[in-house]
């Protein structure tokens, strides 16, 4: 039987105190199999040692729920993005998902991502697994693009963009003056640029990407309200 599912989100750090530490709940689902990321964004100036704790609650009310936990320790340098924690699940026999991510400093809880994701059956519009906006895939090659893509992919889904729209990230490879990279929002080029093996330009050239996507979509978002005017 096909499953099919929605996502929610909740904002859950009104009641935290500002520290600069953004986190990040990512759901990348393939079918029935679905990697949950937990994603750190360190916007403060400070080196911070922090512990995670990724928290995943199946089916929560009924007798078949179950509960998987997840710890990690790490360090992270100001304006660095890190993935801190990944699970693996499966959905098959799943009516509901609550995912927690939360963010200690010395035993104190600082910053915390909350999603949900639940059945949804007979819907056209949803293929099967699980519905996410901003959906990002690759076709890449080398180390180079492989390294761009999660540069870009992780500024990506911080930006928690709004689009359903398909974004992807190919590579061409090239002799002598790198690798050409472009991105793609379903099949409209948004984004062109040769990228060599060095982390910085990398970094930067997934900003300046990721930022062309966003005014892709907030340009599109305009014609469609200038449609519904006529």
């Amino acid at each position: 039987m096909a499953l099919f599912f929605f996502l929610t989100a909740q904002s859950q750090n009104k009641d935290l105190p500002d520290v600069g530490i953004i986190p990040k709940i990512v759901v990348k689902a393939i079918g029935v199999n679905t990697d949950i990321q937990g994603i750190i964004k360190n916007d403060s100036n400070l080196f911070k040692t922090l512990s995670s704790e990724l928290i995943i609650i199946s089916n929560m009310g009924a007798k078949n729920a179950s509960k998987a936990e997840q710890k990690d320790n790490f360090s992270i340098a100001p304006d660095e993005v890190k993935i801190v924690a990944t699970k693996n699940i499966n959905v098959a026999d799943t009516d509901n998902i609550i995912v927690l991510f939360l963010i200690y400093e010395d035993e104190k809880l600082i910053a915390r991502d909350r999603k949900e994701l639940r059945r949804q059956k007979n819907d056209p519009n949803v293929s099967d697994g699980l519905e996410i906006k901003g959906l990002v895939v690759e076709n890449v090659r080398s180390k180079v693009g492989k390294d761009f893509y999660d540069y870009f992919y992780q500024q990506f889904t911080l930006k928690n963009p709004e689009s359903d729209q398909l974004v992807k990230v190919e590579e061409q490879l090239g002799i002598g003056i790198g690798t050409r990279i472009q991105i793609k929002v379903q099949e409209d080029l948004v984004f062109e640029s040769f990228a060599r093996p060095n982390e910085e330009q990398l970094v930067n050239l997934a900003n300046s990407a990721v930022a062309r996507v966003l005014q892709y979509f907030k340009q599109k978002e305009r014609q469609k309200q200038l449609l519904r005017q006529f």
